[in-house]
């Protein structure tokens, strides 16, 4: 992945730019993983769905934020439910999280909101170029099935 990449990286590289923007991305990454240490405090296994569900649930559960977490997980149930755009409502789902858990570090509610619709506007419309390629796709298709390579059948010539 990208650690063998920067690790092929530094060895070619000679230029001491270069060099300098790589020790700061690695200064950058052990101080996120610092802090995210310091946030889970080594309880909750970032890779196993279960801690991190079980370390949300400890944390709301007899607080008045329970129902709207028991909300939200009731209708991430429903998105299998309707099997279209699946890919889609788990992104679209994904970045508002992130938009609003970077709302704490927002003095004002109202600096998060344009940040949200920008982002569904974003999804939005690269979901509607995906249906308009998935669409012209199947149009093409059509046409070679209507109008086929292969010489007409008896039948179909003696229909002519």
């Amino acid at each position: 992945g990208l650690q063998k990449i920067l690790a092929e990286f530094r060895l070619m590289s000679d230029d001491d730019d270069i060099m300098i923007q790589l020790q700061a991305y690695d200064e950058d990454r052990d101080r996120e993983a610092d802090a995210d240490e310091d946030i889970y405090a080594g309880n909750v296994d970032l890779n196993s769905t279960k801690s991190i569900f079980t370390e949300l649930h400890a944390k709301v559960r007899y607080t008045p934020n329970h129902q709207s977490f028991l909300s939200l997980l009731r209708h991430l149930l429903l998105i299998y439910k309707d099997t279209s755009f699946i890919d889609f409502r788990w992104e679209l789902v994904s970045r508002l999280i992130v938009k609003a858990v970077l709302a704490d570090e927002c003095s004002d509610l109202d600096e998060i909101v344009p940040l949200c619709v920008r982002e569904v506007q974003h999804i939005l419309q690269r979901q509607a170029r995906q249906l308009q390629v998935q669409q012209i796709e199947q149009e093409q298709h059509q046409h070679r099935v209507r109008s086929p390579s292969r010489p007409p059948s008896p039948t179909e010539s003696t229909l002519r």
